[in-house]
């Protein structure tokens, strides 16, 4: 068992966000090639459960994660499904933007998450939209924040550094 590693699943290749740093874009072109050579989201739906039964006995740890996972519609059973095949640690890697519905992440929690990673942009709007190109309100994040925590789900939450968010907290290093 590969108890130090992470399997990684791709859920979606769409975003809900079109974030400046992502390196998403980047790695399309190789990143888990296989996956963004279906079709299409029913195929990709179709793969995920396969690559959880085959790589079971590898890895105690399952990461949905790359573009938005919360975009695709079976996640749920995805998260079930790797539960019932034994996965100890079953994340979601996020920008939290649909966990903000307490119901949905009820209901993943049902399915079995227990650990998530919201990556935050900014808590101020103004900042948000520089870095994502799309505008969402950075300081609902704290209502992500707390649904996770009064669900009892362990979070780790990465904040993005780049040169507005220094400025933001006062930190003038790229003038």
């Amino acid at each position: 068992m590969l108890s130090e590693n992470l399997l990684h699943i791709t859920t979606t290749s769409i975003c809900n966000l079109n974030c400046t740093y992502c390196s998403e874009w980047v790695r399309k072109g190789w990143y888990l090639l296989d996956y963004f050579l279906l079709k299409d989201l029913d195929e990709l739906n179709e793969q995920i459960p396969k690559d959880l039964r085959k790589w079971k006995d590898f890895f105690e740890w399952v990461v949905f994660s790359s573009w938005e996972p919360t975009l695709n519609h079976q996640l749920t059973e995805h998260i079930n499904h790797a539960k019932d095949l034994g996965y100890q640690k079953i994340q979601v890697v996020t920008n939290g933007i649909r966990i903000s519905d307490i119901d949905y992440l009820q209901k993943l929690r049902e399915a079995w998450l227990n650990s998530l990673v919201i990556s935050v942009n900014s808590f101020s709007p103004s900042i948000s939209k520089k870095v994502s190109w799309n505008w969402y309100d950075g300081a609902k994040t704290a209502k992500w924040i707390l649904n996770a925590v009064h669900l009892n789900i362990p979070l780790q939450v990465n904040i993005v550094i780049n040169k507005y968010t220094l400025i933001l907290y006062g930190v003038e290093l790229f003038k």
